[in-house]
């Protein structure tokens, strides 16, 4: 499993009292976590701006999280909005499995399809997954 963090996982990870840091140190164990400049850059922004004494946590997943370069490939076939694009296209390009992502406004229509070989989901769905393959209870 190859997990593509959204801007918005990676804010909420750095965050220790949240569940999403359960959740991506299970999915650790059992795959690789990825993200890219772009996203890593948005999370910074989000965190920065809402608790200074978050960044730590953020930077932690930073040294644990494989960061892919943004090659600016228009990838995805479908259409999002213009800030979304590059959070799929880099999920498609870095060859990921899963995009993990809170922003049902945008991706909404899209939440537990396949894009390209990416599948979208939300916390709840990923964490539906590990239970079907037996890797949580």
């Amino acid at each position: 499993m190859r997990v593509f963090l959204d801007a918005n996982i990676l804010f909420s990870a750095s965050n220790p009292k949240w569940f999403t840091r359960l959740l991506l140190d299970v999915l650790e164990l059992h795959g690789e976590l990825v993200t890219s400049e772009f996203a890593a850059q948005e999370a910074r922004r989000n965190v920065a701006a809402f608790s200074e004494d978050l960044m730590d946590g953020l930077e932690d997943w930073f040294a644990r999280v494989h960061i892919l370069a943004d090659t600016g490939q228009a990838l995805s076939p479908v259409e999002l909005a213009e800030k979304d694009r590059p959070i799929l296209d880099a999920a498609i390009a870095g060859k990921c499995t899963h995009l993990l992502t809170g922003d049902a406004k945008h991706f909404g229509t899209w939440m537990g399809k396949s894009v390209s070989g990416v599948k979208i989901v939300n916390q709840r769905m990923m964490t539906e997954e590990l239970r079907l393959r037996n890797i949580v209870d």
